[in-house]
């Protein structure tokens, strides 16, 4: 049997008796949660409303190792060199075509150790597997450390 361990899940909503109206609480709590387990160097998938995705993005970024790449939907998928350490961070991660998944995918074998990715996404990326749009070995590649955010009442 393998002693392979799932990916770790956290739901964050507001915490019971902070002020409803404050959207970043949940963000500032995930990501503390995320620093106190002292795992830098862990793909981590965040989940959820861009704004919330965004706060948590922000405090990680600050303690990741340098340099850092990043991918947004639009551009070209430039995959960093696999050599030396660093960070690439893939903005909304469902939006990447096929082929470059696969690209993706054979990169992060070579470069597992010395390389973390973070990334986002507003939806979930299991219909997507579902649908053959997502490839699944790639998201339980990214899914080490799972943070799912609030998200948004159309998601539900």
């Amino acid at each position: 049997m393998d002693n392979w361990i799932g990916p770790i899940v956290g739901t964050h909503a507001a915490p019971q008796g902070s002020d409803p109206g404050d959207e970043t609480a949940p963000a500032r709590e995930a990501s503390d949660d995320w620093l106190r387990m002292g795992m830098p160097r862990v793909n981590m998938l965040l989940a959820g409303r861009e704004e919330a995705v965004q706060l948590v993005l922000q405090t990680l970024v600050a303690h990741v190792e340098k340099p850092i790449a990043n991918w947004s939907p639009g551009e070209p998928l430039r995959l960093p060199p696999v050599g030396r350490p660093g960070t690439l961070v893939l903005h909304d991660v469902a939006a990447l075509e096929l082929g470059d998944q696969i690209r993706l995918l054979e990169w992060s074998a070579r470069a597992m150790g010395r390389m973390q990715v973070i990334s986002t996404t507003p939806a979930p990326l299991l219909p997507r597997i579902a649908a053959g749009a997502f490839i699944d070995t790639l998201y339980y590649r990214l899914n080490t450390v799972y943070i799912e955010l609030e998200r948004s009442h159309d998601d539900n």
